[in-house]
Order: C-alpha cells, then sequence, then structure tokens
C-alpha cells in the first residue's frame, strides 16, 4: 500500500529519515568533540542520544519501506535490527525484495553507510578545526 502523493516541495518521508540518519552521524560527531571532556553525567547523553535519534530515523525509513514494498517485519527481525543493525538491515532488504532488486539494494545500504562514515568524518574533523 503506497502512502499518499506528498504537497510539491515537501520531502518524502523516506528521504527525510535518510537525511536525519545522516544528519545524526554529522550532529553526533560534532558533540563528541565539543563535549570530549565533559563530565560523567554529560557524556553518556552526548554518545548514546545520536544513537537512539538514528534508530528512530533507520525504523522510519524501514516503516515507509515496508509499506513501499508489502513486507511486514516480524518482531524477532526488529529486535535483531536494534541489537546489530548492520547484520539484520540486509537481512530485511534482502528478504524484502524480489530476486532482481536485492544486490542494488544491498549496495545501496553499503553507499549509506560510507555516506553516514563521511559525514561523521566531517563533523569530527571540522569541529576539531573549529574547537
Amino acid at each position: 500500500m503506497r502512502e499518499p502523493a506528498l504537497r510539491s516541495g515537501a520531502m518524502r518521508p523516506k528521504t527525510f529519515a535518510l537525511a536525519g540518519i545522516l544528519a545524526t552521524g554529522l550532529v553526533g560527531s560534532i558533540l563528541d568533540v565539543v563535549f570530549e571532556n565533559a563530565s560523567g553525567n554529560v557524556k553518556p547523553w552526548v554518545d548514546f542520544g545520536p544513537v537512539v535519534v538514528a534508530l528512530g530515523f533507520t525504523f522510519m525509513w524501514l516503516h515507509y519501506d515496508g509499506l513501499e514494498v508489502g513486507f511486514r517485519r516480524s518482531a524477532l527481525l526488529n529486535i535483531g535490527i536494534v541489537a546489530l543493525g548492520i547484520v539484520f538491515i540486509p537481512v530485511y532488504l534482502y528478504r524484502s525484495r524480489p530476486s532482481g532488486r536485492r544486490a542494488a539494494m544491498l549496495l545501496r545500504f553499503a553507499g549509506l553507510c560510507l555516506l553516514w562514515i563521511g559525514a561523521s568524518a566531517v563533523g569530527y574533523y571540522g569541529a576539531l578545526a573549529i574547537v
């Protein structure tokens, strides 16, 4: 089942979620530099906060993707995605795609991982240059 078309100029939910995932890499690495010497009470929130936000964006993308391709994730798959996303997101992508589209989607996921690493590096080294 497809979602209704959005107004022109509005970002699609899946695109918004992908942008949010990349933004968490950028912002999380900036926060890492800014709060490097923070007290014991602040540092766990700086480390854990972006991970929770990224998981939220990931599940937003998975929700809309599942609606688009007509695939429902099991509770165990959801637990696997939270516990070890780098393994279980490709499992979801493989199982939810027909045989001719699996490799392309797995390559896109690998590309997104590389973009996230790049965004993290830009944020980290950019923040180091400023701070």
